[in-house]
């Protein structure tokens, strides 16, 4: 009589396995601020302007973003009021004339 195919011993030996390739992961490799504190002093004034020049491209696209999604609220405004070819932007009628 054959018993099949041993699901469960293979999930907990798999689960094993696993657990003992992240305990070893955590134990041998090091943090970043370790890596950074092993740096020569040369290599970390180039992470420092490296980590600057990325900061200052993130707040330059959030401000991008800002002002886009600014504009984007502004245009939102603009409704047909009587005919297709009149427009209300911030309450001043605009006559828009097509060819």
């Amino acid at each position: 009589m054959s018993r099949g195919f041993p699901i469960v011993r293979m999930v907990v030996y798999s689960t094993g396995i696993m657990a003992f390739g992240y305990a070893l992961m955590k134990s041998t490799v090091p943090t970043p601020e370790q890596t950074y504190d092993t740096l020569a002093p040369d290599l970390k004034k180039r992470v420092d302007a490296a980590r600057a020049a990325r900061l200052a491209r993130e707040n330059m696209t959030a401000e991008q973003l800002q002002a886009q999604a600014i504009e984007q609220s502004e245009s939102s405004k603009a409704r047909v009021v009587g005919s297709p070819t009149t427009y209300v932007i911030d309450s001043t009628p605009t006559r828009v004339i097509r060819p």
